[in-house]
């Protein structure tokens, strides 16, 4: 149909249905306001009027009795956002000329009820929030918290389609997880300083996979609608690749032949591996980078113990102290190690290494490991408990706790 034969609503009448609903899209649960100042000056609409039959035959909801004016009349339109103006005017069996009035209705009454009453505010739902749950029986915040969190994903997923939501509580924290129903183009921009750093942090991932966390001073991001809203007031980002599931088995020379298993994730590059994970419960921590390049440098990889896995446990029960001596002691004596890499159930590199990477900080886990070893033998003897407190700071403490051991 010919755009001259449509029976367009005069400016006046758009006017008129934009201002009794105040701006407000008329579908029920949207509730965008489409109306706002541009950056200099005018207004900015994202809204406009749908018709609630057709303005031309094909149409939806097209009514032939209808006359040329009775179309382009302002009963015959409806206030919606941009988006659900598309909606309502391309989908011919969804919504119903009735469906259409009531919204209308609706929207009139709510912006009525609304005049000379203040806009509501990011507080007002904040202190109502506080006001309801601090009555609330401790049973029902769990719930509380639940039902927000199931609104929240909701709402980005009604805000970006492309989307998967899902929500946790965790540590105190609000955790949001989107998932691309299909690939996103992401696009991160920086000017100046901030353009210089950004280039650098993504040729790093994309060189060996790791990822990297940069400051968001200075860089916008586009390309996804929740996830701009997540990252509007956001510090840093950290970025890298996709993780595959990944161990490493470390394998020690010795008479009862230890092998240590570190289960993680690998991220790949272009020219490189990254491998985060760890082993012994938690205890020891381990990066490997694998070079796909065999004429260049060796893989590279660095242990790390977090003592705070034993802080004020009984010395002598300390889950997997024998087996982290025995790794310890490998180590300290540079013995040659096998070194294996599995992702995704695949082997992909064996190789052999001897000591660790940084052995000035690996004297300071041996020295905790040969205290640890010393009170365990106190305890033993003394047939008492000794809680482990990971803070020996002087070498005047150690050789006490040594000498002690030692006469026992």
């Amino acid at each position: 149909m010919s755009r001259h034969n449509r029976h367009d609503f005069t400016q006046a009448t758009k006017r008129d249905l934009c201002v009794r609903v105040q701006g407000i899209c008329s579908k029920p649960g949207c509730r965008i306001n489409t109306l706002g100042p541009k950056a200099t000056s005018g207004v900015s609409v994202l809204g406009d009027a749908a018709h609630i039959t057709a303005a031309s035959s094909g149409g939806p909801r097209y009514d032939p009795s209808l006359t040329k004016e009775q179309r382009r009349h302002f009963d015959n339109g409806i206030w919606l956002c941009t988006l659900h103006a598309r909606e309502v005017d391309t989908d011919f069996t969804r919504y119903s000329p009735d469906e259409l009035r009531r919204w209308k209705a609706e929207a009139e009454v709510a912006a009525h009820a609304g005049q000379g009453k203040p806009a509501p505010s990011n507080q007002d739902a904040i202190n109502q929030a506080i006001a309801l749950l601090g009555g609330a029986p401790d049973h029902f915040l769990p719930e509380a918290i639940k039902n927000t969190h199931t609104a929240v994903a909701a709402t980005l997923q009604a805000m970006d389609p492309d989307v998967e939501v899902d929500t946790e509580f965790v540590g105190g924290k609000a955790c949001y997880y989107l998932s691309p129903k299909r690939p996103l183009n992401i696009t991160l921009t920086g000017e100046g300083p901030a353009g210089v750093r950004l280039d650098e942090a993504l040729n790093s991932v994309m060189r060996a996979g790791a990822d990297v966390t940069i400051s968001m001073d200075g860089i916008s991001i586009s390309g996804s609608k929740a996830f701009e809203l997540l990252m509007r007031d956001a510090e840093s980002l950290t970025v890298g690749a996709i993780p595959s599931e990944a161990v490493i088995r470390l394998s020690c020379p010795g008479e009862d032949h230890l092998v240590v298993e570190f289960r993680g994730e690998a991220r790949a590059g272009r020219q490189a591996t990254t491998v985060e994970a760890e082993g012994l419960g938690g205890l020891v921590r381990t990066e490997l980078i694998w070079p796909y390049d065999a004429s260049g440098p060796a893989p590279r990889w660095t242990l790390r113990f977090d003592f705070a896995t034993w802080e004020n446990l009984s010395v002598a029960d300390l889950p997997h102290f024998e087996r982290a001596r025995r790794l310890v002691e490998a180590q300290a004596a540079s013995a040659a190690m096998t070194l294996e890499l599995e992702i995704e159930g695949r082997r992909m590199f064996e190789t052999k290494s001897t000591g660790p990477l940084d052995p000035t900080a690996f004297s300071s886990v041996a020295g905790m490991i040969a205290c640890i070893a010393d009170a365990r033998t106190i305890s033993q003897f003394t047939r008492s408990t000794i809680l482990a407190r990971l803070s020996l700071t002087t070498r005047s403490d150690a050789k006490n706790l040594s000498d002690l051991a030692d006469t026992i």
